[in-house]
């Protein structure tokens, strides 16, 4: 039990490191660019919010 356990903490941390990294490019690109106009950063942020909504159902689920 205590493996599964230590699976699914290690699964929801790679997941949120994943989208940790995500929002810092996005953020790198706003830095840089200065503007929020860039529709890369807009699909990013949809992207994130997607994969956080996911991980969060799957946390309720189990």
């Amino acid at each position: 039990m205590r493996a599964i356990v230590n699976l699914r903490k290690d699964f929801v941390s790679s997941h949120l490191r994943s989208q940790i990294d995500a929002l810092k490019d996005v953020l790198k690109t706003m830095e840089t660019e200065n503007s929020m106009d860039d529709g890369y950063i807009d699909e990013n942020l949809k992207q994130v919010e997607k994969n956080l909504q996911r991980l969060r159902k799957l946390s309720k689920s189990q």
